[in-house]
């Protein structure tokens, strides 16, 4: 295999055993390339030409440079794969774009990672193009954390075993010409504000894990991600067929939760016709249930100006839709009042402002939303929309901040204040203030106690865990973030983010301070006595099909039982909370944890002192 440098570097160099560890001069890639150990590409380019294959070793993976180019074409195509070409997803880690300010591939194909491209704290600039890309057999085809400023197009993204496209506090992107389908548990994956515009895809076939859960979707946009899910005129609409087909997915087209107000089209009354060209045009159909709002504050999800079907010619006013949860306005009538009379009318005006670009405008209604009560759950919206207005008008993040600062200054103990410092939380966590950001996760986690906000923040807890980590205590903090996301999903395996959870814990490295496999089964806990949770820590010598972990009493009688599912080989963990399968504290005493595979059984001994 071959490694060429970029002209002007001045030489040629040959690899017989593979890349590894850093390069740091800028280089040029064709032929065939094997990664033989995790690589980090230091240097401040990195190209790679057409017809280029780079296969990985099993646990290796990428790391590019701020300027990236992959430029495949339609015959001869870039590909990163695993080394050995009947691996299954999850061979090698992917590729990681990190920090990156430019990032342009073209024809590129990604199979068999973890997760195949992760974009991550990409700075605010235009530069981020994937066009004509295939991420498939992956764990996640397309993750993205504080990414900002990013097009994918004409792409395919298909048959990953958990998300198609995962997003966590992504803005300012753009998803057209894709289609996304046969993803296993989500299409589309928005969580923590992530805002990008989606039109002209085809999402269709997504959620196989389940037949029933409405969580596996479409998309699923969750913890204040309010997509735009149009963006054509109805003209635009007919030539193309629809704005986005979204059909014939496992349960859900659409689902928002988590305060999550995604517009898939929203008109006007009783001018309806003057803002036609702000309608959805989508087509949403055969899905079992077609759009869901299961957001608590009974603020309508806009759905209005679609195509509840397959023809499209017939007027979509006088269609009516099926299989809607929760209060969704699909027909384009005015809204019922809000709790606050003018309230809910001016927060849809608002919302048409902001999508008709008049983002000072937008602004200062959303404001006056907040201000007529910041009390009532309609503020929840009108805080995202806000926030949105301002990140597309180009304020920075730390005028962002100050303007939430200033709502909680503005009206403590309110609604509108506990939802400022969740809009805060994620741009701190943006900018690794991860002090400041486990101190609001710890004022949220105590504002929403017992509510279906607790296991987000708990996420978020795992996330900060997880980026603060540096040094010697990298593997500590991982470590720390592994059992929080344990817990989160042994207590809320119903919410929103347990998916997400159980995604990463089934995709997580072992640690990488167990570097002899055991011979055996190695069980502990720890803290032993406890109370009131404990993590139960065990070591598996080869991959197991099904491990199941059951509680015990002295009696012989099962208390509690976690869910059988495959381990890979190495360390894992799960937290038992001391409570039954009932969710009834149990009492002080002696018990005892089993970890059953299919080939044996193995026993440890825990005390519970309350």
């Amino acid at each position: 295999m071959t490694v060429t440098l970029q002209p002007g570097d001045g030489r040629l160099f040959h690899v017989s055993n593979g890349l590894t560890g850093t390069v740091t001069r800028a280089s040029y890639w064709s032929g065939e390339v094997l990664v033989a150990g995790e690589l980090d590409v230091a240097a401040s380019f990195l190209a790679i030409a057409p017809g280029t294959q780079v296969r990985f070793q099993p646990g290796t993976g990428l790391v590019v440079p701020r300027r990236f180019e992959v430029s495949g074409t339609s015959n001869a195509p870039v590909t990163f794969g695993a080394f050995n070409p009947s691996a299954g997803a999850g061979s090698w880690h992917g590729v990681v774009f990190d920090a990156g300010r430019e990032l342009s591939m073209t024809y590129t194909r990604i199979t068999q990672a973890q997760t195949g491209l992760t974009l991550r704290q990409t700075e605010n600039s235009e530069g981020v193009t994937l066009s004509h890309l295939t991420l498939q057999q992956n764990y996640t085809g397309l993750a993205g954390e504080d990414a900002f400023y990013f097009v994918v197009d004409h792409s395919l993204i298909r048959d990953n075993s958990d998300f198609g496209i995962q997003l966590t506090h992504c803005q300012k992107g753009e998803i057209t010409h894709t289609t996304i389908q046969n993803n296993g548990i989500s299409g589309v994956y928005l969580y923590q504000k992530s805002t990008p515009t989606l039109r002209y895809n085809t999402i269709t076939g997504n959620g196989w894990h389940s037949s029933s859960d409405p969580r596996y979707s479409g998309i699923y946009a969750t913890v204040g991600s309010d997509a735009l899910i149009r963006g054509v005129t109805e003209a635009e609409a007919h030539a193309c067929g629809a704005s986005n087909w979204i059909h014939d997915n496992a349960v859900s087209g659409v689902i928002a939760d988590g305060a999550s107000f995604p517009v898939l089209g929203i008109s006007t009354w009783p001018d309806f016709q003057s803002t036609y060209s702000v309608g959805g045009y989508n087509r949403i159909y055969h899905n079992p249930i077609n759009v869901a709002n299961f957001n608590q504050s009974g603020t309508p999800l806009y759905a209005e100006v679609n195509y509840w079907g397959w023809s499209v010619r017939e007027p979509c006013q006088r269609l009516t839709p099926v299989q809607l949860e929760g209060p969704v306005s699909w027909d384009p009538v005015a809204p019922p009042p809000g709790p606050v009379p003018g309230q809910r009318e001016l927060l849809q005006a608002a919302t048409v402002s902001e999508l008709q670009g008049e983002y000072s405008t937008a602004m200062a209604q959303y404001d006056s939303v907040i201000s007529l009560d910041p009390t009532t759950p309609i503020v929840t919206p009108a805080l995202g929309g806000a926030v949105r207005s301002r990140t597309a008008a180009g304020h920075h993040a730390e005028a962002i901040m100050h303007y939430l600062r200033q709502v909680r200054t503005r009206y403590p103990g309110t609604r509108a204040a506990r939802y400022a410092l969740d809009q805060q939380l994620p741009l701190e966590i943006e900018r690794a203030r991860y002090a400041a950001a486990l101190t609001a996760v710890d004022t949220l986690l105590a504002a929403f106690a017992g509510t279906g906000r607790e296991p987000v923040y708990l996420y978020e807890r795992a996330r900060i865990q997880a980026a603060q980590s540096a040094g010697s205590s990298a593997e500590l903090g991982k470590q720390a973030a592994r059992e929080t996301l344990a817990q989160l999903a042994d207590m809320y395996p119903q919410s929103s983010v347990a998916l997400l959870a159980q995604a990463q814990l089934h995709s997580a490295p072992a640690p990488a301070a167990v570097v002899t496999l055991p011979a055996e089964v190695h069980l502990r806990n720890y803290p032993n006595p406890f109370n009131p949770r404990t993590t139960i820590v065990f070591a598996l010598p080869e991959p197991s099909t099904s491990v199941r972990i059951s509680i015990f009493n002295v009696r012989g009688q099962q208390v509690q039982q976690f869910a059988a599912r495959p381990y890979r080989a190495g360390t894992h963990t799960v937290v038992w909370n001391g409570r039954n399968i009932s969710g009834v504290p149990v009492s002080s005493g002696v018990y005892y944890c089993v970890v059953a595979t299919p080939q044996q059984r193995y026993i440890h001994k825990l005390l519970l002192l309350r």
